[in-house]
């Protein structure tokens, strides 16, 4: 899995959206591991389930956020959603399923990740942006 989520790497960038899916164990946090590694993040990244919110430094700032014990739409406010959202940092966001999606921003990216048969993961890249007129 590693392999796939480094050929991803290349296509983030300051700024972006990263929002991602995958059930409990899929390996979300290890996703985000993977991607800060890439970017040079010499912090230990862990999964800010109590915190919500990481920041780290790297090649550029990475906000890193967890969703899984968001309780209402108003807690998103508490985070500073709309600041994160804003900054120009690169934005990594375990379960983004778990708010509604017009908190997400367009454009984003998204990384699916699911439980293969054979025992790994599968890990699939979108991107989704605005529609145009």
């Amino acid at each position: 899995m590693k392999r796939e989520i480094k050929k991803c790497c290349p296509f983030f960038s300051r700024g972006d959206f990263v929002a991602l899916y995958g059930e409990l164990g899929a390996g979300k946090t290890f996703t985000v591991q993977t991607i800060c590694d890439f970017f040079n993040v010499r912090d230990k990244v862990t999964s800010p389930s109590f915190a919500f919110v990481n920041h780290y430094s790297g090649d550029f700032e990475i906000y890193h956020v967890d969703l899984y014990r968001l309780e209402t739409p108003e807690d998103l406010l508490f985070l500073g959603w709309d600041d994160i959202i804003a900054s120009k940092s690169l934005k990594l966001i375990e379960w983004a399923d778990r708010i509604d999606e017009s908190f997400l921003p367009l454009p984003r990216w998204e990384i699916h990740i699911d439980f293969a048969k054979s025992g790994g993961r599968n890990v699939k890249l979108l991107t989704l942006r605005d529609k145009e007129p």
